[in-house]
């Protein structure tokens, strides 16, 4: 990883037996626009580590932006986008619970990354 990244987490609850299904969806509705906006997916994890039907699923996805102005960039964008509102406001509450969103950087590098 480079010095100066910084890493997204969307950490997503599903609703039972919705885990997969949410990823395709994810993947194929919301991850390529997060690209176009300067994200980078670096890992897709999912808990427990079997897709189950009687239980919620915990998902995270992990993106990595550069630096503190490509994550005010990622968001200023996002937030202008229909896209992305409505995937987060009509498509995904079919398949979450809950849903939480971290920016979160390496604690070596916490003075280097606040310096914007």
């Amino acid at each position: 990883m480079a010095a100066d990244s910084l890493w997204i987490v969307d950490d997503i609850t599903v609703k039972p037996g919705q885990g997969k299904a949410f990823v395709d969806a994810y993947m194929r509705e919301y991850a390529p626009g997060a690209v176009r906006r300067g994200m980078t997916l670096l890992r897709r994890m999912v808990e427990p580590a079997v897709w189950v039907d009687d239980q919620p699923n915990r998902i995270l996805f992990v993106w990595t932006v550069p630096d503190a102005a490509a994550v005010w960039a990622t968001k200023f964008d996002g937030r202008g986008d229909p896209s992305v509102i409505s995937w987060w406001t009509r498509r995904a509450p079919a398949f979450i619970e809950s849903r939480t969103r971290m920016v979160m950087g390496d604690v070596d590098e916490l003075e280097e990354l606040s310096d914007v």
